[in-house]
């Protein structure tokens, strides 16, 4: 329609309308491509505010986990102390119980690797979507968490390494019923009436 009105305006050689119809082309256009330009500005920033969401809860399940490893490295350590202080005579040995000592054995020797949860952090650099956070100090800030992350993972073969030397190393100290009671009661508060009667203590040392 707009086509039509131009070629009859030029036929009649109206000048001022075939410029006003110049200029309403021009401005339409223009608001086409400010209103394309917008839609694509608010669904990058709908998308960024998924990625967002999902990057929390994926940090808050790391909370949880690294506080589930710290845990349990201090327990390893605390076992490792206790089977320390009985092999050698420490004073307060005599205070660790039996099934203390059993569990102490396999709890020793146990590596809790805590993995953080990268998916949502790999989706967005894959995808670009990394590079559309409007925070550069927020951006930056996830690069050095998840790439710590990554290098932490360095020790992952050393220490499965180590934690079979140690199985190694223990292989025959206790028995089989003893060894089965000890995995069932790592991370579990010590129940003294439901450990194997047969330890023998001064044959173990």
């Amino acid at each position: 329609m707009i086509l039509r009105r131009v070629i009859d305006h030029f036929r009649k050689q109206e000048w001022t309308a075939i410029a006003i119809d110049f200029v309403i082309v021009v401005m339409g256009v223009f608001v086409g491509l400010q209103v394309t330009n917008w839609n694509e500005a608010r669904a990058l920033r709908q998308r960024e505010i998924v990625y967002l969401e999902q990057l929390l809860i994926d940090l808050e399940s790391d909370r949880v986990t690294g506080a589930r490893g710290v845990a349990s490295a201090a327990a390893v350590e605390d076992a490792a102390n206790k089977l320390l202080a009985a092999l050698q005579d420490d004073a307060g040995a005599a205070d660790i119980g039996d099934a203390e000592l059993m569990r102490s054995v396999l709890w020793a020797g146990y590596a809790y690797l805590p993995q953080g949860n990268t998916t949502t952090y790999n989706e967005m650099i894959s995808t670009g979507a990394l590079g559309n956070l409007k925070n550069t100090e927020l951006k930056r800030a996830f690069g050095e968490y998840y790439g710590r992350l990554s290098a932490g993972r360095q020790w992952d073969g050393l220490m499965r390494e180590e934690q079979s030397a140690y199985r190694a190393s223990i292989r025959g100290l206790l028995t089989r019923e003893q060894i089965v009671w000890a995995r069932a009661n790592v991370g579990r508060p010590i129940d003294v009436m439901s450990a194997p009667s047969d330890f023998d203590r001064a044959d173990f040392l």
